[in-house]
């Protein structure tokens, strides 16, 4: 049914930094992104940040809020030059009327919440150490690379935000990573990240069940 509306979207663009929505904001649009990423986090009040969940193309922003009609609890941030469509509340009501959006809706609102389940997990309840181990897999799973020696995280990513990622220190994760450098579970240079021994990693994630 989205496709055949396509005419009453607004198309926008946002460069790498910007904000697509600000936290606490009441949102008059849902968005859809075409191409891009965008990081989902949480601000304190003294700049500390923390990096719930990243986005990419195919993924909605903001429909949780259309529904509830509460304001934003995070923010969204893209990541790179990023294309989305708003879709106006209006619209958005509408389409719930049709019952495979709301059945695709649904399930993709489920799938969010299993991730932020196990976000709050992997935060409350486990080490740096698997918390950095969990990242790394998960970001080989999504955007690795086969290089032959082992898999490229084929995206730059620095420790600052990598600390944003699995609220930690970036010295405390400079040190654990040092420390898997010199163990050859993993080769750093500069912002890009090679894992070379996956299985070393994973037995430290201990995956969920």
């Amino acid at each position: 049914m989205l496709e055949r509306e396509t005419g009453a979207l607004q198309e926008t663009a946002f460069e790498a930094g910007q904000a697509v929505f600000q936290q606490g904001e009441r949102l008059e649009t849902a968005v859809l992104l075409m191409s891009g990423a965008v990081a989902v986090r949480l601000s304190s009040e003294d700049g500390k940040e923390i990096i719930i969940r990243e986005l990419g193309p195919g993924d909605m922003i903001g429909e949780v809020e259309l529904i509830t009609g509460e304001p934003t609890l995070c923010e969204a941030v893209a990541l790179a030059r990023t294309r989305v469509l708003r879709i106006r509340r209006t619209l958005f009501h509408h389409l719930l009327d049709d019952p495979e959006f709301s059945r695709k809706l649904l399930v993709r609102v489920c799938g969010q919440v299993r991730e932020i389940m196990a976000f709050a997990e992997t935060m409350s309840l486990h080490t740096l150490e698997t918390r950095l181990a969990r990242l790394l897999m998960r970001l080989s799973d999504r955007d690795g690379r086969d290089v032959g020696d082992g898999i490229l995280i084929d995206r730059p990513i620095s420790q600052s935000v990598i600390g944003q990622m699995i609220n930690a220190s970036r010295p405390k994760i400079n040190l654990q990573m040092r420390r898997w450098h010199c163990a050859e579970f993993i080769r750093v240079q500069g912002c890009h990240i090679t894992i070379l021994d996956p299985d070393a990693l994973n037995a430290l994630s201990r995956p969920l069940r």
